[in-house]
């Protein structure tokens, strides 16, 4: 059985140069782009969807954001003319800014338009669109809510992939970041759901460090979210792979170089390499100093070459 190692749609983490230097590590891993909203797709022009979003490719998946059926479809649509063939609901977040617009989090409490939403973008496209939910929300964090959630959508729409962040959220109360903490996790549910309905897609979202494979037990697959951000070899770590760490940096700064992108977006996902480890201070104030001072592209990796190992 393979297992799905995938990295999590971050807002502000997961842009189209973290995903590079990500990619260049683990070639297998199914990388998630940042939330984009649907309004914006339809709104903006290629050239800064393109800025947004990076370049397509097969194992990359675009997280949508949105709540009308329409218009999320029509934004699947532009994105596939673009190249992009893989698309996520974002049925998690919990941040007020997403609630006001209708989406994340709260549409696990209206089942029946997230169904609406997959299959107007089905109809429209033919691409089946997954769903990164949580396990409950609010009061609604029994197992028979999950449980319900999961079959009506498996019932009802062609959608059978589900990446479950393994937590509840409160939609008030708590901000996004205390709602990736504070609920407490509950794995059990999880592997409950999969026994259920052994034959949907379940992967697993929630805390999950290097040792993540050893949690995976029924499930297939398995998405790391923040500790990729704080340790951005933890997939290498997680597949025992043999990467020489020097060549993937080079290759990133030179690769990525050639966008002539701000030092902040080119540099800031190198920020924690050492982080846990010695030299952690020194090499983050190195990159500070290439951010501040503008550092010609030429000059970069050479600065960062003594720290990488």
């Amino acid at each position: 059985m393979v297992i799905e190692i995938s990295l999590a749609p971050m807002l502000k983490i997961t842009t189209p140069y973290f995903r590079m230097l990500i990619r260049k590590t683990s070639p297998d891993v199914v990388l998630f782009t940042e939330m984009i909203v649907s309004s914006t797709v339809v709104n903006v022009t290629n050239q800064r969807l393109q800025f947004i979003l990076g370049s397509p490719e097969d194992k990359t998946v675009v997280q949508i954001g949105g709540s009308n059926p329409e218009e999320i479809a029509e934004s699947v649509k532009i994105l596939q003319k673009m190249g992009w063939r893989r698309f996520n609901l974002n049925c998690g977040c919990p941040s007020d800014r997403v609630q006001s617009g209708k989406f994340g989090a709260i549409l696990m409490l209206e089942k029946e338009r997230v169904a609406e939403i997959v299959n107007a973008v089905h109809n429209n496209t033919g691409a089946v669109l997954s769903l990164k939910i949580r396990t409950g929300v609010d009061e609604n964090d029994s197992f028979e809510f999950f449980k319900d959630f999961i079959r009506y959508i498996s019932e009802n729409t062609p959608c059978f992939r589900f990446y479950v962040h393994a937590r509840k959220c409160w939609l008030h109360g708590l901000n996004p970041k205390q709602n990736r903490n504070v609920p407490p996790l509950a794995y059990q549910y999880v592997y409950d759901i999969k026994a259920l309905f052994p034959h949907l897609f379940i992967s697993l979202n929630g805390g999950i460090r290097e040792d993540g494979m050893e949690i995976v037990r029924n499930l297939d697959g398995i998405m790391i979210g923040r500790h990729a951000w704080d340790n951005v070899r933890i997939f290498v770590q997680m597949c025992s792979a043999n990467i020489n760490m020097k060549q993937v940096v080079k290759e990133y700064i030179e690769e990525a170089s050639k966008l002539e992108p701000p030092k902040y977006r080119l540099m800031m996902p190198l920020i924690n390499y050492r982080k846990g480890r010695s030299l952690n201070k020194v090499f983050k104030q190195i990159v500070n100093n290439i951010i501040q001072n503008d550092t010609p592209y030429s000059e970069i990796y050479s600065k960062l070459e003594p720290y990488i190992d």
